[in-house]
């Protein structure tokens, strides 16, 4: 090292700043891999179990346990137990959530999507939670099983054509209406639904997109509690189809604005990340947003293409 400082002609304090700057830029080097170590140990680790047979082979498994008069079924992964057990998406507690293998965050997001209003009909609506993956919910379809409550479907099914003349007598014959094919005059039919308000929820379910939920009619302005609750009973929505879809990748701020579910500040925010970042690929990217939170999140996503 003398021969070095002598060979560049370093005087005392020139060699005592060298070696003090060295020293501070192997230090600053050395941070990452510090810190590294430091938060090798602060993940959680999920380990989660999926079936490694074929769906047919799934189906045969749970019947066989079924079949002992024993629903629950324990999977161990390193150190994390997964019970599985026949449930009911609907309502179910956060300890049953928590059993399934699911994290308080999407437990979370599970809980605010039901006290917005939010059920599962059937067991593809709970894919639709984006929280849950494809691989969570391949896991978990086998034990899904819900109550069928009521038995409009079975009634008198041209209701969901919109044939006017079969809607004028719903309420007495208990005839279903099919909530995104009926036209104005079917929604007259049902008991505390005039001219003006059929006409808004048609309006509604046209600016929306189409509905995915038979709650989302309480999301129409006028519609009240009660009368909601009278009608309930008649309406149905077998399998819906989002007809007027949103190009989020496309659109224009005033565009997406006029979304009933997307006001100004949330149409820009997503217009000026895309004009940042560039195109979304899916609804994962929309969630680097930080203004939009996981409810809009919820409600949005299958308004929208990419």
């Amino acid at each position: 090292m003398k021969k070095f400082f002598q060979y560049f002609g370093f005087n005392e304090i020139e060699q005592r700043g060298f070696i003090v700057f060295t020293g501070f830029i192997l230090l600053v080097l050395s941070i990452p891999f510090i810190v590294k170590s430091l938060r090798s140990n602060d993940y959680t680790h999920y380990n989660i179990v999926y079936f490694e047979s074929s769906p047919s082979a799934q189906g045969n498994y749970v019947q066989a346990e079924h079949s002992k008069n024993t629903s629950d079924v324990t999977k161990f992964d390193n150190n994390r137990a997964i019970t599985y057990f026949f449930f009911d998406p609907n309502n179910l507690d956060r300890l049953s959530w928590s059993k399934l293998g699911f994290s308080d965050k999407q437990i979370d997001v599970i809980k605010n999507y039901e006290a917005k209003g939010g059920r599962f009909y059937t067991k593809k609506d709970v894919a639709k939670i984006y929280v849950i993956s494809e691989r969570d919910y391949a896991r978990i379809e086998s034990y899904i099983k819900i109550e069928n409550k009521g038995n409009f479907k079975s009634a008198n099914l041209n209701a969901s054509t919109g044939n006017v003349n079969n809607y004028k007598t719903s309420i007495q014959k208990n005839i279903a209406i099919n909530i995104n094919k009926a036209d104005t005059t079917a929604w007259k039919s049902l008991v505390g639904i005039g001219s003006v308000l059929s006409k808004r929820i048609v309006k509604y379910r046209e600016a929306l997109g189409g509905f995915y939920a038979i709650d989302q009619l309480r999301e129409v302005y006028g519609l009240t509690a009660d009368t909601f609750d009278k009608i309930i009973e008649y309406l149905i929505l077998d399998d819906y189809t989002i007809f007027n879809k949103l190009a989020v990748n496309h659109c224009t701020m005033h565009e997406l604005a006029r979304h009933p579910y997307i006001n100004r500040e949330q149409a820009q925010a997503i217009v000026n990340y895309r004009n940042q970042h560039g195109f979304f690929d899916n609804l994962e990217n929309l969630s680097k947003i930080k203004s939009l939170d996981s409810d809009f999140l919820r409600k949005i996503e299958l308004y929208l293409e990419y």
